[in-house]
């Protein structure tokens, strides 16, 4: 079970890098951009075209480093994965957390479960729905 804990540092660390990777880009793209301007105004229009689309490219490789659907997904390919392995709350995540934390926050637990319990107490009970609890199939 420690494993699957331990893995979510993983994925941020993937999605800090996929971030740190994706300014690096911006940053050579402006040095790029402003070589280019110097470039045009000192009469180089060869070597500006040239920077601007060494600028494009820096540029589309800070975009695709953002974009899900790019062909080398970045950070929101990660943070898309990392939000639906770690993020989203089962009761394998709850018991996990109780067993990890020495079952810290049970008697709240207990307090909504009985609350729950008295709110359903005169309401009809389906056998036939109750039976397929942890089947396939069943709620």
């Amino acid at each position: 079970m420690a494993d699957w804990w331990d893995a979510a540092d993983t994925w941020l660390a993937e999605i800090r890098s996929g971030q740190v990777n994706t300014g690096i880009y911006n940053q050579e793209a402006w040095f790029y951009v402003s070589v280019a301007e110097s470039e045009f105004w000192f009469g180089s229009d060869h070597n500006a075209i040239d920077n601007l689309i060494t600028a494009c490219y820096k540029l589309t490789d800070a975009i695709s480093g953002l974009n899900p659907y790019a062909e080398d997904p970045g950070p929101t390919h990660y943070e898309a994965d990392f939000l639906e392995k770690y993020c989203l709350t089962t009761w394998e995540s709850i018991v996990s957390a109780w067993v990890r934390d020495d079952f810290e926050g049970r008697a709240w637990t207990i307090a909504v479960i009985d609350k729950m319990r008295q709110l359903i107490w005169d309401e009809p009970f389906d056998i036939t729905w109750s039976s397929t609890i942890g089947q396939a199939g069943g709620p």
